[in-house]
């Protein structure tokens, strides 16, 4: 058996990532420890130091992508798909927001649809969730802030997004997405997805039913019926045939 000494192993191990891409590098470092890396350099007298291969915050900018790097685009509708507000309090549960518009500040009292902070969370592990509002930033970003605490929306999209023709706010998904083969959207509206209907799912308009499920009923829907590399329109086609008291057409 030929012997290779301590110190060949060092050398060979600090070529290996001398000469790595960044992401070789990344998977090298996370798999060793960094006493035992330590050492091997200290016995091989090699220039490159453990500070020199520093590679902490791009190792982790290429995990968190690799993380949050989703195949589908989820678009969210807000008002009367995840929340209800009302500028008169009309329950205990209510929750105050003030709202600055202009120099005019504005109160309004908001409710969260039950399931949809779960909602939300489940989801974020397989789509990426985008809010797509007819409403104002002002108003929608304070009434995100409150619904969605953790950040599991990534992106936020207003009323200046829409397209609006005879008063009516339209959403052109290719704003979020310009695959709409991986892009949908649940709104409890006709409008706001007809411009792209066959990546639509309504969801019944909500207000104050504490007995609502229908987002329990949704989550599991799609966590079922949506597949790595499905075409979202197709996916959606079978539900509206498989779910037909849930997907309303």
């Amino acid at each position: 058996m030929e012997y290779i000494s301590r110190s060949n192993i060092a050398k060979m191990v600090g070529s290996t990532l001398v000469n790595a891409s960044a992401t070789d590098k990344c998977k090298k470092i996370i798999s060793w420890s960094w006493e035992m890396l330590g050492s091997i350099l200290i016995m091989m007298g090699s220039p490159i130091s453990v500070k020199g291969l520093d590679f902490d915050d791009e190792c982790k900018d290429k995990i968190t992508a690799k993380k949050t790097e989703k195949e589908f685009t989820l678009v969210l509708d807000l008002d009367e798909t995840l929340i209800h507000s009302d500028m008169e309090r009309t329950s205990f549960l209510d929750e105050e927001i003030l709202v600055k518009i202009g120099n005019t500040i504005e109160k309004y009292y908001v409710k969260i649809r039950p399931f949809a902070r779960d909602f939300l969370k489940a989801l974020s592990n397989y789509f990426e969730l985008v809010i797509f509002t007819a409403a104002i930033k002002e108003y929608a970003d304070k009434v995100i802030d409150y619904l969605d605490p953790s950040g599991f929306i990534k992106r936020r999209f207003y009323r200046d997004s829409c397209t609006k023709k005879d008063g009516v706010f339209y959403k052109d998904l290719t704003k979020v997405n310009s695959n709409l083969d991986k892009t949908f959207i649940i709104d409890n509206s006709l409008s706001g997805m007809s411009l792209n209907p066959q990546n639509g799912i309504l969801i019944k308009s909500w207000y104050k039913d504490l007995k609502d499920q229908e987002l329990k009923i949704y989550e599991a829907m799609l966590k079922k019926n949506v597949k790595p590399k499905d075409n979202i329109v197709k996916s959606i086609s079978q539900m509206k045939r498989k779910y037909p008291k849930n997907v309303l057409n």
